[in-house]
């Protein structure tokens, strides 16, 4: 569970603001645990299930809009108090869209707990890689960092992905993993992007070649058993929709996706886009899902869209700090929209997080195997 210290802080610095935060993470709680709170079948997500120190791992994604950059303006404590929780529904999260000032993964770890670690990237260069990092955040109570990780690089591909995409090794309980974060490029606003494409494709058809190259050397024991035969990806895919050829990429490749998540909204705007992914290979040894899958959709219980007048001395004061029409000499209609689509989307996400729950305890198949043979 994250860290409350703050919350008394935040009732002195204005009155009122640390019981709405508190009462806020009450309704996040009762989201993640009930599933309530979420009016439309778009927004429907499984309640969220407990950890388990040896039955289970509870992986998510989520790319956090930049996070965190001084040009579009810091979190708020408020707001890194809801990221925090959410983060720490979970054990292990790949996070895209991180900037350069590493500032804000210290501040989140310290509401998170210090039992949380993370590994992340150096920044990405060049006009499309718009200077971002990856990182996965993980609770070491239940998580082993194997030691494994690195930038992939594609033999023979030239100018390479616009954002190198990351992969590092864990352990959880018996199941030993390959994660795989990518935030693809988005190029020209159309489903079919070329590029989009192709950056799917060549990432897809690399792990999936890896993995069974490693799963043939192992089952000749030519090597141990490595992570390798059980790799996952997930992050910002920028895919539309599943009639998409993005979406048939990832799938001709070997892929699949939990039934839950196929179609599901994970972005903030009014068109539903199914930009964030969590796929794994059909025939990875030990990938095991429970069924358990969903989308958290928190602008249905933090920031929503009535409370803007809740808000609106702090949207006012960001919105004055840009350049443009001032905050006050907008219509309200404009307003609202400012407030909706922005302002709240920096304070969180224009992307909801994204998860699956998956079986790390094989004890029983393997006593069985060993026994019956």
């Amino acid at each position: 569970m994250p860290m409350y210290t703050n919350i008394d802080r935040l009732e002195s610095q204005e009155n009122g603001k640390g019981t709405r935060v508190a009462k806020n993470l009450l309704k996040l709680k009762m989201l993640f645990e009930e599933g309530k709170g979420l009016p439309t079948d778009d927004d429907y997500i499984s309640p969220i299930p407990k950890k388990s120190l040896e039955d289970n791992l509870l992986l998510a994604s989520w790319n956090i809009r930049e996070f965190d950059s001084p040009s579009f303006g810091l979190r708020s404590d408020e707001a890194m108090h809801y990221i925090a929780e959410i983060i720490s529904r979970f054990d292990l999260v790949a996070v895209q869209e991180i900037r350069r000032d590493l500032a804000v993964l210290k501040r989140l770890k310290r509401l998170i707990g210090s039992h949380w670690d993370y590994i992340v990237t150096d920044e990405t260069f060049g006009r499309k890689g718009n200077k971002e990092r990856l990182a996965f955040l993980f609770d070491t109570r239940k998580i082993k960092f194997t030691g494994l990780t690195g930038e992939i690089v594609i033999p023979g591909y030239g100018e390479q992905l616009a954002r190198t995409p990351f992969l590092a090794g864990f352990q959880a309980g018996w199941f030993k993993f390959t994660l795989c974060t990518v935030h693809i490029l988005y190029g020209k606003s159309i489903a079919n992007e070329p590029n989009r494409i192709q950056e799917i494709k060549t990432i897809a058809k690399h792990l999936s070649q890896k993995m069974k190259e490693y799963k043939k050397l192992s089952d000749k024991k030519l090597i141990s058993k490595s992570e390798y035969e059980n790799v996952i990806l997930l992050g910002d895919f920028n895919i539309f929709s599943i009639e998409d050829d993005t979406y048939k990429a990832l799938i001709e490749a070997g892929f699949d996706v939990s039934e839950k998540l196929i179609g599901k909204k994970t972005n903030s705007g009014k068109k539903k886009m199914m930009f964030d992914q969590i796929a794994y290979i059909k025939d990875s040894r030990n990938v095991k899902s429970t069924g358990n899958a969903g989308v958290i959709n928190f602008f249905n219980t933090v920031y929503k869209e009535a409370d803007l007048k809740i808000y609106e001395p702090e949207v006012k004061a960001y919105a004055d700090r840009k350049k443009g029409i001032p905050y006050l000499d907008k219509t309200e209609a404009k307003r609202r929209s400012y407030y909706r689509t922005y302002w709240r989307t920096h304070m969180m996400s224009d992307h909801y997080p994204i998860w699956v729950e998956l079986k790390t305890n094989f004890s029983t198949e393997y006593l069985e195997r060993r026994a019956f043979k």
